[in-house]
């Protein structure tokens, strides 16, 4: 929900933006560091293109378990960063944090242009739009009645079909078979994981595929390695009076599965796990070097400010950049790390001291933090409803994986949703009130 009208003004007594673009895990931490460091000196408003703060960490597990999806949703509250307010001393506890629902299209040099046409002026601007699906996985819609209802349908389509498979192999794909093999009310259907390469999660240490791999024995998924789906056929028609699913009379389908080995693989529910692409645009309209031509990542410097030199061949090593006042971090930006909420999170440790190095600076050169980014990426992987552990690669001191398995009894079945609710939104979850 749009809780603020956007600052605007001029005047000593007008304090100045920080602008965050952004309001995911990454995002939101950017504002709850720079709450306690700028909230004298600058207003800080956040512009994120939905209303409803998504816990993507819970997705995986909503294709097949029901009962929690509303608590998937946080909306963006006046208590949205109360938790970071509290660390203020109780006479300077003064708002300067302002929440704006709307999609930014364009990033000018001092303000940015939301879709509606609406602008907003800022000093120093922070990118953290991470990335988008390329399925329809991605939930677009920032109304939180639509979202359930596709989640509601996700849930339908699992609960009609017999014969799943699942394309891509990473930490969503890997997490949603071991949900539904691992859940009373769907481990008796037929799952298929289909991966492009030969490990499945494979930006990590082999030691991890081997595990996953055990556990996709142990539970009776299917896995097909190294090929690609390079094409999936629907092969009946969608609509008829034979099925209903949420009012909607329909057909119930079926689909071919080609796969470049040659191979196909018949099923009556495909769900594609294919990762997604940079939500870089905005800035391609001030600083169209920043935007690596391939990949869509922006290129930054190691202080994570934007590296911008005027002509296009650009590295991230560049050491030059025409827009100090502008930062990138988290999945939309290369800097080095694994794309994942938790380098994000150093990262926002790193973008907002540097801001108020600059502003305690005033303009003057000032020597600036280094990201560095981890030497053994980790993840937190859920393997089914009751298990999951902490991989990290291999440090250079180590000849070994680090492998932590959690406590089955720490096991959550809202994968977390309640955490969130209390962090965010604690007076709605005292009311049960989910659908806010």
């Amino acid at each position: 929900m749009a809780i603020d009208t956007i600052p605007h003004g001029s005047g000593d007594n007008v304090k100045p933006n920080i602008v965050v673009v952004g309001g995911s895990y990454v995002g939101s931490k950017v504002v709850d560091d720079l709450i306690p460091l700028v909230h004298e000196t600058h207003n800080i408003v956040l512009v994120e293109k939905s209303s409803h703060f998504k816990n993507i960490f819970a997705f995986p597990r909503l294709h097949a378990v029901s009962g929690f999806e509303s608590k998937a949703f946080i909306p963006y509250t006046s208590e949205y960063f109360d938790e970071a307010y509290a660390t203020l001393s109780p006479h300077k506890t003064h708002r300067c944090t302002h929440i704006i629902t709307g999609l930014v299209t364009s990033i000018l040099s001092a303000e940015v242009i939301l879709e509606d046409g609406r602008t907003i002026p800022y000093e120093y601007l922070v990118i953290a739009t991470g990335t988008g699906q390329r399925t329809t996985l991605g939930l677009h819609n920032s109304n939180i009645v639509n979202r359930l209802v596709h989640i509601h349908e996700w849930q339908a389509d699992m609960k009609r079909a017999n014969k799943i498979v699942v394309v891509g192999g990473g930490a969503y794909g890997v997490q949603l078979v071991t949900d539904i093999k691992t859940y009373k009310s769907t481990l008796s259907k037929n799952v298929t994981l289909v991966h492009s390469h030969a490990k499945l999660l494979h930006t990590f240490h082999h030691g991890l595929h081997d595990i996953v791999m055990e556990k996709m024995k142990e539970i009776g998924v299917d896995t097909i390695l190294g090929q690609r789906a390079i094409r999936i056929e629907e092969v009946e028609g969608m609509f008829d009076d034979s099925n209903e699913i949420l009012g909607v009379t329909r057909k119930t389908p079926e689909f071919i599965v080609h796969l470049s080995g040659g191979e196909q693989l018949r099923a009556d529910l495909v769900i594609t796990c294919l990762g997604g692409t940079p939500l870089s645009d905005p800035l391609r309209a001030l600083a169209p070097a920043a935007v690596d031509l391939e990949t869509g990542y922006i290129r930054v410097l190691p202080t994570l400010q934007i590296a911008s030199p005027n002509d296009h061949n650009a590295t991230s090593n560049s050491s030059y950049t025409a827009y100090p006042n502008l930062f990138a971090l988290g999945d939309v930006a290369h800097t080095g790390a694994h794309k994942a909420a938790r380098p994000g999170h150093f990262q926002s440790g790193v973008v907002t001291r540097n801001i108020q190095r600059l502003i305690k600076a005033k303009g003057a050169h000032d020597v600036l933090e280094s990201y560095v980014p981890p030497e053994a990426p980790g993840i937190h992987l859920r393997l089914g409803m009751v298990n999951s552990l902490i991989f990290r690669n291999l440090a250079p001191e180590s000849d070994v994986p680090y492998v932590q398995w959690d406590d089955r009894d720490s096991a959550t079945f809202d994968c977390g949703c309640e955490r969130y609710w209390k962090k965010r939104a604690e007076t709605l979850w005292r009311n049960g009130d989910f659908e806010a």
